[in-house]
């Protein structure tokens, strides 16, 4: 497969019932705001995610994020690890937690996968397809 390079990122919020309550010991929650995370790619490969926001208020905020994140890659090679030396360095002054982290790609691909074929998601599944092959990535959409 060839290498990916990163065309755009978007996103957009939603909130979906739940069919129960979830109880926590903040708040009892009815509903799962989320993001939807598309990453393009300049192949043709559009990876699909969804990311968890916790709290509505969090999604404009990871939105915004997102759109910095797209701004320091954009048209640059889909590499987790340089990725994220690149954008590590570009939010130190505001560290590297809470939704900076959760618009930001894994650091590394675990040992024993091959990058560009299937990544362990920390956050949640993404599926690209390209000619009947599926991608699995990560949360910003990283291959």
């Amino acid at each position: 497969m060839n290498e990916l390079t990163v065309r755009a990122i978007r996103a957009v919020a939603v909130e979906v019932p739940l069919r129960f309550v979830l109880g926590t010991s903040a708040a009892a929650v009815r509903a799962a705001p989320l993001l939807l995370v598309d990453v393009e790619t300049e192949e043709g490969i559009t990876g699909r995610t969804y990311l968890f926001c916790y709290v509505r208020a969090a999604a404009p905020a990871i939105v915004s994020l997102l759109g910095a994140v797209e701004a320091a890659v954009k048209g640059q090679r889909v590499v987790p690890a340089e990725r994220w030396a690149q954008l590590a360095k570009q939010f130190r002054l505001i560290g590297v937690q809470g939704i900076v982290r959760m618009a930001m790609p894994p650091s590394t691909p675990p040992a024993g996968t091959r990058s560009r074929l299937r990544l362990r998601c920390r956050s949640s599944n993404i599926s690209a397809a390209r000619g009947g092959r599926y991608l699995l990535t990560t949360v910003a959409g990283w291959a």
